[in-house]
């Protein structure tokens, strides 16, 4: 498979975010909250059964194979847990994979808004690329979906480079 996923994995995916965007935009919550929610025990990761409980409130109809392959995509380290980095990290993959797949490169679009060629982006620059990756978001949606990438800035310069 070359690391693709097979149109059933996608379609599992797909169905997380459709459900994850719905929830998000029906109780007006971020990402953060949401991981809050379903972390029932206040210890900043979610365990299986809140993870199961999260993606039973987001896919109503998900069969046990759907939980357990979106937990298993959700628990990056394989610990049994999912950290909020580990969300996040899941979550924006899953997009970006989305939007690739809809012929638009992350790093075509990375190099589109990096017009001066210095190997990052801005906040402003961020907004700009997801506007442009995925067009009909709100500017609250935008904004907030930047805020969470400044937070991949891994070395703390206030900057987003493409391998962050």
């Amino acid at each position: 498979m070359g690391g693709r996923l097979v149109p059933f994995e996608r379609a599992r995916e797909q169905r997380f975010i459709d459900g994850l965007d719905r929830y998000l935009k029906d109780q007006h919550a971020r990402l953060k909250d949401v991981f809050d929610t379903f972390d029932r025990d206040r210890v900043g990761a979610l365990n299986r059964s809140d993870v199961s409980t999260m993606i039973r409130a987001l896919l109503p109809d998900a069969t046990a194979g759907d939980v357990q392959y979106i937990l298993t995509l959700l628990d990056i380290d394989s610990d049994g847990e999912v950290s909020f980095t580990e969300f996040l990290g899941a979550v924006l993959k899953i997009l970006t994979d989305y939007v690739s797949s809809r012929g638009v490169s992350l790093a075509q679009a990375f190099d589109e808004f990096d017009s001066a060629h210095t190997g990052f982006l801005t906040h402003n620059g961020l907004i700009a690329m997801l506007r442009k990756l995925i067009p009909n978001l709100s500017n609250a949606e935008l904004k907030h979906m930047a805020h969470h990438l400044r937070q991949m800035d891994a070395d703390g310069d206030g900057r987003v480079t493409l391998a962050e």
